[in-house]
């Protein structure tokens, strides 16, 4: 899996269609089909990668399995209505799912579906280049702490939501949208709306269908590092690999955050004792987790993903970063992560894959659901914000839910009104 996704990272889609028929990739049958057909596209072998989607229809015939992969790979051939006629088998109640596509002349349009019912709609939004500057124009206003910015992310929502025309009993919605405008907190635009609207956001369909098999884990605790003290140092080589020759500074509010994100019987790894190998062992549990939280410093690496991280305590031959590399090797059994660090949500954006970094790896690792930040976060607000997003899915709400629910509260505290304080936090993979 590791030398298929480099090859990816690369572009060199022939050596990854050679590793494609490796066994012990374990592909389903209908997800080899849509990645070799991607593959065979992207490597200019178009003939080859429409022979390769016809052989989709038999397939389905004689299978049971759910159609979220068949679905990309009409995306993929430019069939987006018979896919999304596919994809509201699968839709949760009361969401929605769209796709901003962007069309070779720069127009841009959703492509919109219910639970339930099999039509489609197609919502234009004007020239794709003004949708991602003033997409763009929320993000860095509340990234910047502009006085402007809520009311940007308030007419920049409305407009969608009308665009989009979705029913009054709307109360969550799944987004699948174009690379450009995967960090773009959605969450301030959804709050423009009358009634509150939980978001959740989906790299693909074929992840979508991935994260629905994964296992939900039930009757266990939650797993809790948090690193408040960075006074120790890092190896040479390890700070000018990862830091840069630096440091990093110490996060005063991490150990409040992850006992109360621990709860009363969750296992709590702080300080000294969230070293990188104790937090490693103890993700790989083969009993699971009903959540991993971590509450430290995030490096990110836009330009080589794999080299992004956690930074823990070293120990023995770790030199303390949690790094993409060593994610992927990882076998994790949860319902959630949570990446309290700063901007985990960030990565390398990949045109029709969307963003590669932490959150996507965790996903690959085994995580359903995983929540990160857009940017460097306030760290009394979010041990705030985190508090109130576990207290909700203690009390039994889905994960979307419960961080809107929690971003609400945030907003309402005095001081934190600004989406400064509390749009940075995106949910990708399943709502509930």
């Amino acid at each position: 899996r590791l030398k298929f996704a480099y090859y990816i990272e690369q572009a060199d889609y022939r050596a990854a269609l050679q590793v494609l028929d490796d066994p012990t990739l374990a592909l389903q049958p209908l997800e080899k089909i849509t990645l070799r057909a991607g593959l065979r596209q992207r490597a200019g072998d178009a003939q080859a990668a429409a022979a390769a989607l016809d052989q989709i229809p038999a397939l389905l015939a004689n299978s049971t399995s759910d159609t979220w992969q068949a679905a990309e790979a009409y995306f993929a051939a430019e069939r987006p209505t018979e896919a999304l006629q596919l994809l509201h088998k699968t839709i949760p109640a009361a969401a929605f799912y769209y796709h901003f596509y962007r069309h070779e002349y720069d127009q841009a349009f959703a492509l919109v579906v219910a639970h339930g019912r099999s039509d489609v709609r197609y919502v234009e939004l004007g020239e794709s280049r003004k949708l991602v500057a003033k997409y763009d124009e929320v993000r860095e206003a509340a990234l910047n702490e502009e006085p402007r910015a809520a009311a940007v992310a308030r007419k920049a929502g409305a407009d969608l939501l009308a665009r989009l025309a979705l029913p009054s009993s709307t109360t969550s919605i799944v987004l699948s949208v174009d690379a450009e405008l995967a960090d773009v907190p959605f969450g301030a635009l959804a709050a423009a709306g009358p009634t509150p609207i939980a978001v959740a956001m989906a790299p693909s369909a074929t992840v979508w269908q991935a994260l629905r098999a994964y296992p939900v884990v039930k009757d266990r605790p939650a797993l809790v590092a948090g690193i408040s003290d960075y006074e120790f140092d890092f190896a040479d080589t390890t700070r000018r690999v990862y830091l840069n020759g630096g440091g990093l500074a110490s996060l005063p509010t991490a150990t409040t955050e992850a006992a109360r994100a621990a709860g009363a019987n969750g296992t709590l790894l702080t300080d000294a004792q969230a070293t990188e190998p104790a937090v490693r062992a103890a993700m790989g549990s083969p009993d699971g987790w009903d959540a991993v939280h971590v509450v430290c410093h995030g490096v990110i690496h836009p330009r080589v993903p794999a080299l992004s991280g956690l930074a823990l305590r070293p120990a023995g031959t770790d030199d303390g970063f949690f790094d993409v590399r060593e994610v992927l090797d990882l076998r994790i059994r949860t319902n959630l992560v949570v990446l309290a660090a700063c901007q985990t949500g960030l990565g390398k954006v990949y045109a029709g894959e969307g963003i590669w970094g932490l959150g996507r790896a965790f996903m690959l690792a085994g995580a359903p659901r995983v929540l990160v930040s857009l940017w460097k976060v306030d760290d009394a607000a979010t041990t705030e914000l985190m508090s109130a997003f576990h207290d909700g899915r203690r009390a039994g709400l889905g994960s979307a839910d419960a961080l809107r629910r929690a971003q609400e509260h945030v907003r309402e505290t005095p001081g934190w009104a600004h989406p400064r304080y509390w749009a940075a936090w995106q949910l990708w993979g399943l709502p509930d």
